[in-house]
């Protein structure tokens, strides 16, 4: 089996997707699975073993471009694909497997993509209620999910992963936890700097290292986490 997924646009469902791409390499273990997706994403899924390739999308979010979404698709077509799975849920992000002939299109209903799509799932919020519960939910047909869901697992670089400790003075034995508390569309899509600093504070209560990682945009977060924490413990932060 050869797959396509289409991708999500944001960080933190890019990893959620793996919970998908494992339960799929579960299922058919000599398949192929393709990822058409953002190119921030890219570093992410060239540490994920289920991927076997990349497809840049050049789609900014909210983007239309129709005609190059057609054109992109009909590029594909000689990829020959079993099956697409569209994670997201907007009409334009369906064009793409629809136009590279792609036999069977699965995904949610979304913008009421009836013609795009023609494994059409409806969502029942209450019994899906968490996003990755609904990326693993589309690999089965009848939409149920397995017993235990998997966790999302990324493959790292020894080398890469000691100069990295070097440059930022973080040591490689110890517990680690890393907190991503930046939002795309700020704080009304995010967890409150309370609740990070008392989790941050928790770990390193227990000896462990804390990571604040973000961009530029996620400085002002960072500070106001990292003020809430108590100084004793900020020499693991």
């Amino acid at each position: 089996m050869k797959f396509l997924i289409v991708g999500p646009s944001w960080v933190g469902d890019a990893v959620m997707a793996q919970c998908l791409y494992k339960t799929l390499k579960s299922k058919y273990k000599n398949s192929e699975l393709d990822v058409l997706s953002p190119d921030w994403s890219k570093d992410i899924l060239l540490r994920m073993k289920e991927v076997s390739n990349t497809i840049s999308s050049p789609f900014l979010h909210g983007e239309l471009r129709i005609n190059e979404r057609i054109k992109l698709g009909r590029d594909l077509k000689t990829h020959k694909y079993d099956q697409a799975f569209v994670l997201t849920n907007s009409f334009k992000s369906a064009l793409v497997p629809f136009c590279a002939n792609i036999k069977k299109r699965t995904g949610w209903l979304g913008e009421y993509r009836y013609i795009l799509l023609n494994d059409i799932r409806r969502l029942n919020k209450k019994e899906h209620p968490m996003m990755v519960q609904r990326f693993v939910a589309l690999a089965s047909d009848k939409g149920k999910l397995p017993n235990k869901l998997p966790t999302p697992q990324l493959v790292y670089e020894q080398d890469n992963l000691e100069s990295l400790a070097v440059k930022h003075d973080f040591k490689i034995d110890v517990p680690t936890i890393a907190l991503c508390p930046g939002a795309e569309f700020g704080p009304a899509k995010r967890w409150p700097s309370d609740y990070y600093s008392k989790v941050a504070s928790e770990y390193l209560q227990k000896e462990w290292q804390v990571f604040l990682l973000g961009s530029l945009n996620d400085s002002r977060v960072g500070s106001e986490i990292e003020d809430k924490i108590s100084h004793k413990l900020r020499r693991n932060l």
